[in-house]
Formats: C-alpha cells, structure tokens, sequence
C-alpha cells in the first residue's frame, strides 16, 4: 500500500479534517489534499521530539495555526487551538503520522486514529 492511500483510505476516511505521514528527516510521503505546512513548521515540530518539555512551553505552528500542547512525549505530541486538535505519533525514528480533526471529532478520537495507524506501521 502507497503511503498516499494509508492517508487517504486509514486516515481521512476515518473522519479527520486533514492529515500528512513525513519521513523523520522531514520529507513529506503523503498528504491529504486539505494538509498545509511549511517545511520550517516541520522542522520545529521534529526537534519538539527531542525535547518534549521546550514543546510543552512554546506550542508550535502547522499550516499557520499556532497549537497549545496538550500533552508532548518523546514519540507523541496532542495540541489543540479552538475547536481543531492535532496529533503528531513518531514511529520508531522513520516516520511521523499527522492528523488534524475538527469538531464534532474530538482531540482524544483524532489520538486514536493516528496511534492506530501509527502502531500498524511500527511493526
């Protein structure tokens, strides 16, 4: 299966607004038409894993939307900004799964569904 049909067919299918898998250097694999980034955000969000706690603090930005952490571990970031949640899993230093859900969906479904793919793809 294309990385594109694993965003399209086990992500956005399940209910997110938009959704993206980068490899851990920061190259984009895949993404959902809705998906927007800038590769410095990427960037940001990558060293984030290595020093949760700063995350924590500072928040981060994606696709111009500044998001508060909700809770940022060395594989696994949750923010929040208004009614949009996000969830960034780390698989095992290769790639990162992306999705972004809105209301009705809430933060702790949109988690689900990237952990789930995400721990898929880990074996």
């Amino acid at each position: 299966m294309s990385w594109q049909a694993v965003v399209d067919d086990n992500l956005m299918d399940r209910g997110l607004a938009s959704a993206a898998i980068f490899h851990v250097y920061g190259n984009l694999l895949a993404a959902s038409q809705s998906f927007s980034y800038k590769s410095e955000e990427i960037t940001v969000i990558l060293q984030g894993f290595e020093n949760p706690a700063a995350t924590k603090g500072n928040g981060f930005s994606l696709g111009g939307t500044q998001y508060s952490i909700l809770m940022a571990e060395t594989d696994v970031v949750i923010g929040k900004k208004g009614t949009q949640g996000i969830c960034i899993k780390k698989i095992i230093n290769t790639l990162i799964i992306i999705g972004i859900c809105d209301k009705p969906m809430e933060i702790g479904r949109c988690a689900a569904i990237v952990e789930d793919i995400a721990d898929a793809y880990a074996s």
